[in-house]
C-alpha cells in the first residue's frame, strides 16, 4: 500500500495506491550495489541535463519575448511556476 502525498510541502494527501510490482523475468541474483550506484547516477545525470537544457531555452524565449515588442519589457509575466512534488510512501 502507498499513499500519495501532492504539493509543495508534502502535506495534502491525494490517496492511496495498491500495487503489484514483479520482474519479468524474475532476476536469479540479486543487482550489485555498484550497478545500481551507477544506474541512479545515470538517472540523475539524464535529469539534470533535461533541466539545464529547458533552462536554457527558457531563457531564449524570454530574450526573444522582449524584443519582440516594447511593452513586452513591462508586461508581467510568470515563466517559472512552482514546482509540484508526487512523494509516494512505502509501506
Amino acid at each position: 500500500m502507498y499513499f500519495v502525498f501532492l504539493g509543495a510541502e508534502n502535506k495534502l494527501p491525494v490517496g492511496v495506491i495498491n500495487v503489484c510490482l514483479q520482474l519479468i523475468p524474475p532476476l536469479n541474483e540479486s543487482v550489485s550495489g555498484d550497478i545500481l550506484a551507477a544506474q541512479l547516477d545515470l538517472e540523475h545525470s539524464k535529469s539534470t541535463e533535461r533541466e539545464r537544457l529547458f533552462l536554457i531555452y527558457a531563457k531564449q524565449w524570454w530574450k526573444e519575448f522582449l524584443e519582440i515588442r516594447e511593452e513586452h519589457r513591462t508586461r508581467l509575466v510568470k515563466i517559472f511556476g512552482q514546482v509540484i512534488y508526487l512523494i509516494v510512501l512505502v509501506i
